[in-house]
């Protein structure tokens, strides 16, 4: 009977859809890291720079959804950079911890 428990618990968490955890989360614009993301699109709002996760993955961050476009570069397992179109937005956003949602 164990078992069986330990396969069923197996299945479901391969079925869920989505996985969620708190992560620090700063802000930048175009004037601190220069136009062109590592996707090499242009910056642009609705984009994040994250090191954990592969370009192009689609994610949500307390609700709203942004793409991985960028990298930050230090390597962090818990640290996003969420793309602003102006400089006192980002500064106004400071530092936040925000849930995390990776569609899978």
């Amino acid at each position: 009977m164990p078992k069986l428990l330990a396969i069923l618990f197996l299945l479901i968490s391969f079925a869920m859809p989505v996985s969620a955890w708190q992560v620090m989360c700063t802000a930048y614009t175009a004037y601190e890291s220069g136009p062109v993301m590592a996707n090499g699109m242009e910056i642009q709002e609705g984009y994040v720079a994250c090191d954990f996760l592969p370009l192009g993955t689609e994610i949500y961050l307390d609700g709203p959804r942004y793409v991985v476009g960028d990298r930050i570069g230090e390597g962090s397992d818990n640290h996003i950079d969420i793309v602003f179109s102006d400089y006192d937005s980002a500064i106004d956003f400071g530092v936040q911890y925000m849930e995390l949602e990776v569609e899978e």
